[in-house]
């Protein structure tokens, strides 16, 4: 039987993002933000990290980032 990592492998943000707007559309961050909170539960830091990532990546996408009260996309 092969030996499979036990330690979750790293995410890519970018593309979980995109991938996470494609399927869930207008609820893409709130289910992001729900998987964070669901690690952070668990103690699980370094995934709830990228999660987090994840979360304001969706955010970038789909808002636009705001500076100094303007929309930079």
């Amino acid at each position: 039987m092969p030996d499979f990592p036990t330690v979750p492998l790293p995410i890519d943000p970018q593309a979980t993002a995109e991938q996470m707007i494609r399927l869930f559309g207008d609820e893409a961050e709130n289910m992001a933000q729900k998987r964070a909170s669901m690690f952070l539960a668990q103690e699980d830091m370094d995934q709830a990290r990228q999660w987090l990532i994840v979360t304001a990546t969706v955010r970038e996408l789909t808002h636009g980032t705001r500076r100094a009260g303007q929309a930079v996309h």
